[in-house]
């Protein structure tokens, strides 16, 4: 059983390296078949890791030195590039953001949608009304 933890861990590395490169260039071809691997292998090996600590608390205690050490360098390994992959991660999602927030506010100021009342002062009071925003999903 420590040969197929070992052997995921070694496949989520690989698919979150691929991944990686993936989010680095665009367009992200192929992005949904890495992220659905990814999502399959993790799953795999939660489910892996549930039972086994189930079966045999002590298990990671039990392991023979070599394969320790092999599961500690597949964890780092692993750890680190996840690191990175939530760096990418974190930053398209604040493109996107971005780039919403940009078509959001051109869109406003295209329409000009504003409104205008006195107040109870006498004041002229401005506001946006809010226009009108769809993004169109299909390719």
């Amino acid at each position: 059983m420590n040969d197929e933890v070992i052997e995921i861990l070694s496949s989520l590395h690989e698919v979150i390296t691929k991944e990686n490169g993936i989010l680095a260039d665009y367009p992200y071809d192929g992005l949904g078949t890495v992220v659905e691997t990814k999502a399959r292998l993790t799953t795999r090996l939660d489910a892996l890791l549930m039972r086994r600590n189930q079966e045999e608390p002590q298990w990671l205690e039990q392991m023979e030195l070599p394969v320790r050490r092999q599961f500690r360098t597949q964890i780092e390994q692993l750890s680190a590039n996840s690191i990175l992959n939530e760096r990418l991660l974190k930053r398209k999602i604040e493109q996107a953001d971005e780039m919403i927030a940009f078509v959001a506010g051109e869109a406003r100021r295209m329409a000009n949608n504003q409104t205008s009342t006195y107040t109870s002062h006498g004041s002229l009071d401005r506001r946006d009304i809010a226009t009108p925003l769809s993004v169109n999903t299909t390719s």
